[in-house]
């Protein structure tokens, strides 16, 4: 066969695009007189920050995926890997928020996936070659888990290291060592400053909040994926022909798919990915997002276990410490009070600092002055909606509640919903009796909310 290639298209033009930004705000550096030129650690930041990402972005812009009569090769940055057509086990697609890859699962479960873009052009040839000649897989179709005549059972899940989690914290933390220590150099400087030294301490002190936000926020993702793993890398879960074992090391749990009564999720917006209570007659276990391919086993649950999956998520068996204190026990809530919604409301504070600082330095208050009230109000306005927004779901219908008050939708005025994406402001449209709702995705089981608005009515097609 000719070998097919699947390339990474983005690396090179985001490698541009980072290179392009950091060319202009080399700019002014280059035709400002150095008489009249000032250090500027901000500008200096962003420049090393924009050719770090431009070095990041074009050293993945080699990886390549490559097919031929052999197998698949997997060539990135670390090296190479191959995996032979009949060590294939099983292929199928993930569909998530913002893109959907085609996946080919080895033999071996912990060798490594081979996964790519399923929009490539080239992809529809790669999926092709897979079903000609991945012969010894158990499927013989493409398409989600769960959603397919023939599935591979037995299924092992268990808890692997956050791997990518410590590989983002490690290096988001040492861009933001290395800026940090430039910026505390300039500071430090024997030289006069061409400002008061005060005033340059508060640009800087802002500039420094700026860059260690994203560390702050890879940190604390890193930290829970670490306890999450060290609390359960001894449990295992067994998704069999006829039911679902559990293991850890206090105890074995059987449960046969007719004696499952209630799969609960209790989380799942962004960073809080919670756990999933899995209920029979006799016994119960939790599931944490730390599990290895959580979406595949959440999708074999589904299809085994349908009348289980729904009666969970009509929160009968609603786990009363993870909802508002003013919430009505039995009736699903969707609320902002997550760890995402705690760190968007940290952005404004830090860049209406930042501005703050700008504003001393310069000693002109009217146009950082009026920014830094612009992200006041965005702060206030993250803020209202923290506290005090929700969307209830219960047998009724549901009511989307506000500080002002609360509006109410029966189920038989639901005239249509559907998800907007629009990467991180993707969000969910709901209409009906006059009524549009906008919710947002960093809310609570945002997937969990959109499940059981499908269960009521087909969702109309997704916008971009």
């Amino acid at each position: 066969m000719q070998p097919i290639v699947v390339n990474n298209r983005q690396g090179y033009a985001l490698g541009a695009i980072f290179l392009a930004m950091a060319g202009l705000l080399t700019l002014p550096y280059v035709f400002v007189d150095p008489a009249h030129r000032t250090d500027d650690a901000v500008g200096h930041a962003m420049i090393a920050a924009l050719a770090l990402g431009a070095l990041g972005a074009f050293a993945t812009a080699r990886d390549a995926l490559t097919a031929d009569d052999d197998g698949l090769c997997r060539r990135t940055w670390r090296g190479t890997v191959h995996l032979r057509w009949r060590d294939v086990r099983d292929f199928h697609t993930v569909a998530a928020q913002h893109f959907t890859l085609d996946v080919v699962a080895p033999a071996d479960d912990d060798a490594p996936r081979f996964t790519w873009d399923a929009k490539h052009p080239q992809a529809a040839a790669l999926r092709a070659a897979v079903l000609a000649h991945a012969t010894r897989a158990a499927v013989r179709e493409w398409g989600p888990v769960g959603s397919r005549a023939i599935e591979v059972l037995p299924r092992t899940f268990t808890y692997g290291p956050p791997l990518t989690a410590r590989s983002a914290a490690a290096l988001s933390g040492a861009v933001s060592a290395v800026l940090l220590a430039y910026c505390l150099w300039l500071i430090a400087r024997g030289e006069p400053p061409p400002i008061p030294r005060a005033h340059l301490l508060a640009m800087e002190l802002g500039m420094m909040a700026f860059l260690l936000l994203p560390f702050g926020l890879m940190l604390s993702a890193w930290a829970s994926g670490e306890r999450a793993y060290h609390q359960r890398r001894g449990q295992r879960v067994v998704v069999r022909e006829d039911g679902l074992r559990y293991f850890d090391e206090r105890r074995e749990v059987a449960m046969p798919w007719g004696e499952i009564v209630a799969v609960a999720p209790t989380g799942g917006a962004a960073f809080d990915q919670g756990t999933i209570v899995v209920s029979s007659r006799r016994a119960s276990f939790d599931v944490g997002a730390g599990l290895t391919d959580l979406a595949r086993f959440k999708a074999l649950l589904a299809r085994r276990a349908p009348a289980a999956v729904a009666r969970g998520r009509a929160s009968e068996f609603a786990v009363e410490s993870l909802l508002p204190a003013d919430a009505t026990p039995g009736v699903a809530t969707h609320h902002y009070r997550t760890r995402s919604g705690r760190a968007l409301l940290s952005l404004p504070l830090v860049f209406g600092a930042l501005f703050v600082g700008v504003a001393a330095r310069d000693g002109d208050l009217v146009g950082p002055g009026v920014t830094a009230l612009v992200f006041l109000g965005a702060w206030l306005w993250l803020l209202d909606g923290y506290l005090f927004t929700r969307v209830e779901l219960d047998a009724r219908g549901l009511t989307l509640r506000r500080r002002g008050g609360a509006r109410a939708l029966a189920w038989a005025e639901l005239a249509a919903w559907r998800v907007v994406k629009a990467e991180a402001l993707t969000h969910l449209v709901i209409e009906g009796h006059g009524e549009r709702w906008r919710v947002w995705a960093t809310v609570l089981d945002f997937e969990g909310l959109c499940a059981a608005l499908s269960d009521r009515r087909p969702p109309d097609a997704p916008s971009q």
